[in-house]
């Protein structure tokens, strides 16, 4: 019976074990800024999500919520963004949005040249709206139809103004607060970022001092 029993807990922890190495990586928390068009500083924590990278497939997977329409701009496409070199690349479409779909989840196919992992300068993941048009379903995913040349900005704030980002796997950088609200961007030359998620568009060490 012991024998039994000894049997039955190596094949358990055998079994655990390779659960444990063949587990998806961990998700990547997303925030969103309220300081753009269409959010409130007074009512809206602003849009939250999470992301995951699967090399083996090449997609982008993940959720969100609390991404709230905007008229005229229903589009979500994602980017990768350089916050040091003020650089935008568009991923792929996301989602066509509408008030009755603030939360939800996403496919992304990678572009062949980030199929291997690699994201070179480029620090951010962001999510932007864009035109009506832009993104048309197919099947399961979304086709970008007409590809922006630029993330689009908004009415407060120029371009690039990313509704919802996160950090790219193996970017080195860190978290840095605006000084004007809730908002937050990330870089990692902090000295010579443009504070670009806030309306003010000044340097960070200019926007952390006006809005102290």
């Amino acid at each position: 019976m012991t024998r039994i029993l000894a049997a039955i807990s190596a094949v358990f922890i055998t079994l655990v074990m390779y659960s444990f190495a063949q587990a998806e990586p961990s998700h990547i928390p997303m925030t969103g800024s309220n300081l753009i068009e269409g959010y409130s500083t007074k009512t809206d924590a602003g849009a939250k999500g999470r992301y995951r990278i699967d090399l083996d497939k090449g997609v982008i997977t993940g959720g969100f919520k609390g991404l709230k329409a905007v008229e005229g701009r229903t589009a979500v496409l994602a980017w990768v963004h350089d916050t040091v070199n003020q650089k935008s690349e568009l991923v792929g479409g996301v989602k066509i949005i509408s008030a009755k779909n603030a939360s939800g989840k996403f496919k992304i196919t990678l572009p062949e040249k980030f199929k291997s992992g690699e994201f070179g300068s480029y620090e951010v993941l962001g999510f932007t709206y864009e035109a009506d048009g832009t993104l048309e379903k197919d099947g399961k995913a979304y086709k970008v139809t007409n590809a922006p040349a630029e993330p689009a900005g908004t009415k407060k704030v120029p371009s690039p103004a990313f509704y919802l980002f996160g950090a790219l796997p193996g970017a080195d950088t860190e978290q840095h607060y605006c000084g004007h609200g809730k908002d937050f961007f990330f870089a990692k030359a902090p000295e010579t970022q443009t504070c670009y998620d806030c309306r003010c568009r000044q340097k960070y060490s200019a926007c952390i001092k006006a809005g102290a």
